[in-house]
């Protein structure tokens, strides 16, 4: 499992009363630990209004293709948990390189923390 991979896993509900299993978007690098990660949820919940941290990507999206998904879904950035590595059942996809740099922005906005910007060298 690495970074933009999206997997179904056993995803506890926010109350921790239930799971449901439900796709997911791995945000950890390759190099977190061995046993853990964190992911963000994806939902088939479209008809809820989204909120400024969400990501609707439709069917008809060019980045949708490799996702694995089967139907419109929103990727609820500020919905992150981290979770055990055991609880994956399988991989379905994989997100771009574009559409990860989207979910990203989602995400810092989400955890309130400014996007790094790379510094020009400017001649001396």
């Amino acid at each position: 499992m690495n970074r933009g991979d999206i997997i179904l896993i056993t995803f506890p509900f926010s109350d921790l009363t239930s799971t449901k299993i439900r796709p997911a978007l791995i945000l950890s690098p390759k190099e977190m630990s061995e046993q853990d990660f964190v992911a963000a949820l994806i939902s088939s919940n479209t008809a809820r209004p989204l909120s400024k941290t969400d990501y609707l990507l439709s069917t008809y999206d060019p980045d949708f293709s490799g996702t694995g998904l089967k139907i419109n879904s929103v990727f609820r950035m500020a919905k992150i948990h981290n979770l055990r590595k055991s609880l994956a059942k399988r991989r379905l996809g994989k997100v771009n390189a574009q559409l990860m740099k989207e979910l990203e922005k989602k995400l810092y906005e989400a955890l309130g923390l400014k996007q790094q910007t790379k510094k020009k060298n400017l001649p001396k």
